[in-house]
């Protein structure tokens, strides 16, 4: 496959001598009704459409909510069809029942048929074991000429470098680093010994939004992120206010939106909720802004209480954005039969 320049972007030294900087948007799931059988493929492509309008350099057709093998591909294959080459499209590659390697590789055969430009590897590592970790993207390496980006959760910078040195299609990590800017530091830096090192150029773009525009100012090219189906052109302008230097305006953009951040995450005010079902907060909000003409979700989950709901509708309010849903509608919203 060749990707060389095919996206329209300037030239870099990463793989296929693109330039993999900017917004990637992780999409969360639509579904026609509450038994979530059935995607709405006109809300995901409505929902793409205002993505690649407001500037992404890639899409993640894939937030997590159970979705078969078959699933993915059909987004997949839907973000092609609305990109029309512009960007490159992300395929999601995740463990499934405690995966193996084979099982991935033929996974990632499947995603690539469907149409993707970049693997997106997403298993979890072993504290214990990390060479058998390393090795896993030795093997992804060699079997696929494609570019490849990876979820990375607090690993150790060291660890990124020695796959980055071992496997020349990485082309960027997305990073959780827990608010620790001290982290996104380090693996800038141990990204630049690569280039030193081989000439090729690998990204640190910033898992999630809430410290954005530090991690930027830290040394990320970047965020990847599930919650760009409420924020995308937020986040794009975030990340080209730092690009030509202008951090009063980064930072100005994410002071204004920080009530509704904090609140996605499960923060309102001193009253915290569970930080982990913030997937299900995106698609919550983007009901709430009138994206999503529903808000129906799999199983696990379930519904939030109606005054999380409706705090989170406040918290929007609050960072200016424009709700579509009177609070009456904010209660009783139910759970999926599935």
């Amino acid at each position: 496959m060749n990707n060389r320049n095919k996206w329209n972007k300037p030239s870099g030294k990463g793989p296929m001598g693109l330039d993999w900087s900017g917004v990637y948007p992780a999409t969360i799931v639509p579904w026609t009704d509450n038994t979530c059988r059935e995607i709405d493929e006109d809300t995901y492509r409505s929902m793409i459409r205002h993505m690649i309008d407001s500037g992404i350099a890639g899409l993640d057709p894939n937030e997590v909510e159970g979705l078969s093998l078959e699933e993915t591909c059909r987004l997949i294959e839907i973000a092609k069809e609305e990109s029309k080459g512009r960007i490159p499209v992300t395929g999601k590659i995740e463990p499934r029942n405690q995966q193996w390697t084979w099982d991935m590789v033929k996974e990632a055969e499947k995603v690539i048929e469907a149409g993707a430009d970049v693997l997106y590897l997403h298993p979890v590592p072993d504290q214990n074991n990390m060479e058998d970790f390393i090795n896993l993207y030795k093997t992804f390496d060699k079997a696929f000429d494609l570019p490849i980006m990876a979820l990375m959760v607090g690993t150790p910078p060291a660890v990124l470098k020695e796959i980055a040195l071992a496997c020349p299609n990485i082309c960027a990590w997305k990073y959780e680093s827990r608010q620790n800017n001290g982290l996104i530091k380090e693996l800038v830096a141990n990204m630049r010994e690569v280039e030193a090192q081989t000439g090729r150029h690998v990204c640190t773009l910033r898992a999630g939004d809430h410290d954005l525009a530090e991690s930027l100012v830290n040394g990320a090219e970047g965020t990847f992120n599930g919650g760009g189906c409420w924020r995308v052109e937020y986040d794009v302008a975030i990340v080209n206010a730092v690009k030509r230097g202008d951090l009063n305006e980064a930072f100005a953009i994410q002071k204004r939106l920080e009530p509704a951040t904090d609140a996605v995450r499960g923060v309102f005010g001193t009253t915290i909720k569970t930080y982990g079902r913030f997937p299900y907060r995106y698609k919550i909000t983007a009901w709430l802004l009138g994206i999503f003409p529903n808000y129906y979700a799999r199983l696990p989950r379930t519904a939030f209480s109606d005054e999380e709901v409706l705090m989170l509708r406040d918290a929007l309010i609050k960072a200016g954005f424009e709700v579509v849903r009177a609070p009456e509608e904010c209660k009783n919203l139910g759970i999926s039969l599935y």
